[in-house]
């Protein structure tokens, strides 16, 4: 995973239930958040990957667009962009033999081109360990 700024790691545990969450994230000087979010199997599914675009858009002030799915071997990946005026977020979420993983990046609107510049470049950089 390449982040292009400053980053920290942590993981959570909630202590009701055990389940564990594996974040990588940071956020630079301008605003931009790049994060990356593992969510081993538990007790909770996440939610659908149908579901989320739906989930978003309920909120009357996001507009979500370049909804996408597909499928990558054994992994079931959906993109999509969602701006609520001031701010846009990319998201991207991957759910490989019942791991959850999505990385986002939010942003002020200002800076969409220095975004543009390293979307790709961030979301394509996530690759899956295969055991040899």
């Amino acid at each position: 995973m390449l982040l292009p700024i400053p980053f920290n790691d942590f993981t959570t545990r909630d202590a009701q239930t055990g389940e564990v969450t594996h974040v990588v994230g940071g956020k630079s000087s301008e605003g931009i958040k790049f994060v990356a979010v593992e969510l081993p199997p538990g007790s909770t599914p996440p939610p659908d990957l149908a579901s989320i675009p739906k989930t978003l858009a309920a909120n009357p002030a996001n507009k979500v667009s370049d909804v996408r799915r597909r499928t990558s071997g054994d992994a079931e990946i959906l993109s999509l962009t969602v701006s609520d005026g001031g701010k846009t977020m990319h998201m991207r979420c991957i759910d490989a033999k019942g791991t959850r993983y999505t990385l986002t990046i939010e942003f002020p609107n200002a800076y969409r081109d220095l975004v543009a510049a390293n979307k790709d470049r961030f979301f394509e950089s996530f690759k899956l360990k295969t055991k040899s």
